[in-house]
């Protein structure tokens, strides 16, 4: 079956949603290896925080273990997190 353009539209906005937001997450790790972390580790560790964590909890854990500044993780969970 043929997708309509909306569909079509709500598709592609999806993907480039994705992917906008897996190379935030990916800049998030490369700034933490940048502070001295270990690559694998802060992947894991980043992980683990997007699961346990949302809202100002997030911002924190983002901030505190160096992903990301203040204003970075404020926008990062706004962005991604349905956190406003």
């Amino acid at each position: 079956m043929a997708q309509t353009a909306r569909e079509t539209l709500r598709d592609t906005f999806a993907a480039v949603a994705a992917e906008t937001q897996q190379t935030r997450t990916v800049r998030l790790v490369n700034r933490a290896v940048a502070k001295g972390q270990n690559r694998a580790e802060a992947t894991a560790l980043l992980t683990q925080g997007l699961e346990a964590h949302s809202g100002w909890n997030l911002v924190t854990f983002l901030t505190y273990n160096n992903f990301a500044t203040e204003t970075q993780a404020v926008n990062y969970v706004t962005d991604y997190h349905g956190f406003s």
